[in-house]
């Protein structure tokens, strides 16, 4: 009660202090201005209001500052009760006038209340818009599209530069006739190596990481079976993107189909990929188990086709754009793929002589085995390769370097033509791999109507991924 009244009666004397005096006072004005005045000598500050009188805010607040100071003492407190309570008292002359100046007061006290809570509510929404945009932000710098679009421009601009013993009219013809083929297999690289980074897999029963060649690409879950509908509904959490689909199951098939259904991988090469939130993603994924199989394609409206131009990375020292397309490139390299396979079957059809003697890849055994090889002796050519990476000083970190020889297994499981077959790394490497598949691998041949045959078999070795494939080319 004390405070109020201090406030009230402060406002008051500001008011005097200020001679912002009102004519026509009404009879509840008239009592207020007369309280006041008996209040003000009470506290034996008569000369209040001319003492402070012209001197603006400063003097408004001295003034109030000597009020509160007389109303700290016992008779400044027993002065402020009286106000109070004759105040009280001088209500009732209040009428019609006072009323409405009432609701003039309350109004814009409310308003400027409304005013400021707006303002707060403004100033909250522009800090959580700001926290948005940066995390949005954040999100876009360590999204696939700018990774790939980073190691496009550090790679591709290093290949630009003219060399120092390259005479400018070498150069200008290098860059015009193999700018293309060159920037394309750049992007084509900077994407399967981006696919490689973010390699991780994990699954359960009913729910999976979808994987592409064992790379995470978002979260899938089969939900409730509909069993009146027969089909379930599937919920896929991609890129902090939920997208809701339906998968149509018979009802007799369904629990086995959700207990042990798994994702099918593809390739880089035979998949289409897409950015989705600007990261890599294929456009459909097949959920399939031992009797069936289903695909689910992703709404066209999320997906965004994969370009890259050199004017959007900022490429300089060229004349002119070039652009790569994924699936322009990927249609290019499939029919590439085909190619090679036509002409290694045409030339082992040439180079046979005799059902005997016959050269087989593993894929064409009649009896589906392939060439037997111990997982101890891919252990051992890791080993020794690192032994001679440290011995030597060689570095074997780069993702694009691919050791691949190929050799015929002989019926007797002897070894013959062996011959190199990628023109990439260290020599001493293909001549260790070389020794090693000769002096200590032992090969079982493979089978042509149950009958040992000689057969065609590669040997890849891929330091970055410390991973051995045989029969894999």
């Amino acid at each position: 009660m004390k405070k109020v009244i201090l406030l009230l009666v402060i406002s008051l004397i500001v008011s005097s202090v200020s001679y912002s005096q009102k004519k026509q006072l009404t009879p509840y004005q008239l009592k207020v201005q007369l309280l006041t005045t008996n209040l003000i000598n009470d506290l034996g500050l008569k000369n209040i209001v001319n003492k402070y009188s012209n001197t603006g805010n400063l003097g408004e607040l001295m003034g109030a500052a000597e009020f509160i100071y007389a109303c700290k003492t016992q008779k400044g407190i027993l002065a402020l009760l009286k106000f109070n309570s004759s105040l009280e008292q001088a209500k009732k002359l209040k009428n019609e006038i006072d009323f409405r100046n009432d609701k003039i007061i309350k109004d814009k006290e409310e308003a400027k209340r409304e005013a400021s809570i707006a303002l707060k509510r403004e100033i909250v929404k522009k800090k959580e818009l700001e926290e948005q945009n940066k995390l949005k932000q954040i999100k876009y710098e360590n999204s696939d599209y700018v990774k790939i679009k980073n190691r496009v421009k550090d790679d591709f601009s290093k290949w630009l530069i003219k060399g120092e013993y390259e005479k400018l009219e070498s150069y200008n013809n290098r860059i015009s006739s193999d700018g293309q083929t060159v920037f394309d297999s750049i992007c084509f690289k900077a994407i399967k190596n981006q696919l490689i980074d973010e390699n991780e897999y994990y699954s359960s029963v009913e729910e999976e990481y979808m994987a592409i060649d064992g790379i995470k690409l978002g979260f899938i879950e089969l939900d409730r079976y509909d069993s009146e509908k027969e089909f379930f509904n599937v919920i896929i959490n991609l890129h902090e993107k939920q997208i809701n689909d339906t998968l149509n199951i018979k009802i007799e098939q369904a629990q086995n189909f959700k207990e042990n259904h798994e994702i099918n991988n593809s390739s880089l090469i035979n998949t289409e990929w897409c950015f989705v939130e600007n990261n890599l993603t294929p456009t459909k994924f097949t959920l399939e188990n031992d009797q069936i199989k289903r695909t689910i394609n992703l709404p066209k409206e999320i997906l965004t086709k994969i370009e890259l131009s050199s004017n959007d990375l900022q490429i300089d020292n060229l004349k002119s754009n070039i652009i790569f397309d994924f699936n322009k490139y990927q249609n290019y390299l499939i029919e590439k793929q085909k190619q090679f396979r036509e002409k290694l079957f045409q030339k082992r059809k040439l180079d046979s002589i005799a059902e005997s003697n016959i050269i087989l890849k593993y894929e064409e055994f009649s009896d589906g085995r392939s060439i037997h090889i111990e997982e101890s002796f891919k252990d051992e050519i890791i080993s020794s390769m690192r032994v001679l990476a440290v011995k030597n000083n060689l570095d074997l970190s780069h993702a694009y370097d691919d050791y691949k020889i190929k050799f015929i297994v002989e019926k007797d499981g002897s070894l013959s033509e062996i011959t190199i077959i990628s023109s990439v790394g260290y020599k001493i490497i293909y001549d260790e791999l070389i020794r090693l598949v000769t002096k200590k691998a032992r090969f079982i041949p493979g089978k042509y109507k149950s009958t040992p045959c000689r057969t065609l078999c590669f040997l890849h070795y891929e330091p970055y991924l410390k991973k051995i494939y045989f029969n894999n080319y």
